[in-house]
């Protein structure tokens, strides 16, 4: 799972198929560009996402995690886009499959405070949410934690045994001391989350 920079309106779920992160103009909500390869800017820095996931999840229950991310520039940065998605019959040293199937995904609009439905992108299995135009998150200055939570319920649809997470930021956009935006660009660093569903 290689990680790609890319730039434009660069959709969560494009992104999420490598978490590759990118500057980007701000999305339309609700809709998303085809992804395209970074041609300027230059990387000046790292992306780092933190979360936490149980070892064991029951089927029937609701997982609840908070995304905890900054990045380490002397830029600002905007986060525009997140995205999540969910491997199923991993194992430790093997890749699962992707899924959107057996679980029900809701995102904590960190501008507004509510419980919002992802839009789902099933080519690309992945449950993203895009602020809404005039709600984006606020900008986070070098080295400022932000954070949002995703909610994810089992059902009974869900098939049992080892899944995999993996989520954070998918698009943003970076700005200079004087407040206007580059094209500089930031090395993602996220890691899958193993979990075993249980009865």
């Amino acid at each position: 799972m290689g990680n790609r920079i890319r730039r434009a309106a660069v959709s969560a779920a494009a992104a999420m198929a490598a978490l590759g992160l990118v500057a980007t103009a701000a999305p339309q909500a609700g809709a998303a560009a085809a992804p395209q390869r970074a041609t300027a800017g230059r990387q000046i820095g790292t992306w780092w996402a933190w979360e936490s996931v149980p070892k064991t999840v029951h089927r029937g229950s609701t997982l609840t995690i908070t995304y905890w991310y900054k990045e380490n520039t002397s830029e600002w940065v905007a986060p525009l886009s997140w995205g999540m998605g969910l491997q199923r019959n991993a194992t430790p040293t093997h890749a699962g499959t992707w899924t959107t199937t057996g679980v029900v995904v809701t995102w904590l609009d960190p501008a507004t405070g509510r419980w919002e439905k992802p839009t789902i992108d099933k080519a690309n299995h992945l449950f993203e949410f895009i602020s809404p135009d005039g709600h984006w998150a606020p900008k986070l200055a070098p080295n400022q934690f932000g954070h949002i939570t995703v909610r994810i319920a089992f059902t009974s649809a869900a098939p049992l045994g080892q899944w995999r997470e993996e989520g954070g930021i998918a698009s943003y956009q970076l700005y200079n001391r004087s407040g206007q935006p580059t094209s500089d660009w930031l090395m993602p660093y996220q890691v899958l989350r193993p979990f075993t569903l249980v009865r």
